[in-house]
């Protein structure tokens, strides 16, 4: 399997992701949180964080899908118009493991205020041991923990 292989299946997945969002008739429920959702400057991984947009939106939750590659200055142009409570971004190769930390405090200093919440996960999280002194921000090593506690944490809540 090569880079092209893996570029061709992820636009086929990438496809019938957006086809299966669109035919969502979920509406956000009363009391969602609006999640901003983006990955960082250089990152072009994006099917995690779609599949995290469609759980999200299937589940009865605010969500507003920036993408792949997006400086945090933009993020913060969206945030300012929308005000999301939950801030959702995904790590495959940008931050680098080295950078990770920075990034973080960045992130965290960047949309202060108590009420606000980071999801974030991804590869170089994974040997993350840093103390982080946020507690706003949730650090998921994988995309099955991420997964399983958007699941844990909305399910619950769309069908009571």
């Amino acid at each position: 399997i090569n880079v092209a292989h893996e570029h061709f299946v992820t636009g086929i997945i990438k496809q019938k992701l957006f086809s299966l969002i669109d035919q969502l008739t979920v509406a956000p429920s009363a009391g969602s949180k609006k999640h901003l959702l983006f990955l960082p400057a250089g990152e072009l991984h994006e099917l995690g964080l779609l599949y995290m947009h469609f759980l999200l939106r299937k589940n009865g939750q605010y969500s507003l899908f920036l993408g792949q590659d997006v400086p945090l200055e933009f993020v913060k142009e969206a945030a300012d118009k929308i005000d999301p409570e939950v801030f959702v971004s995904i790590f495959t190769t940008h931050p680098e493991e080295e950078n990770v930390e920075n990034y973080i405090h960045e992130l965290g200093s960047t949309f202060p205020g108590r009420k606000k919440q980071f999801y974030l996960a991804g590869y170089p999280l994974r040997n993350f041991r840093g103390p982080l002194n946020d507690q706003r921000m949730s650090l998921f090593r994988t995309m099955e923990d991420l997964r399983s506690f958007v699941v844990n944490t909305y399910s619950e809540k769309q069908s009571t």
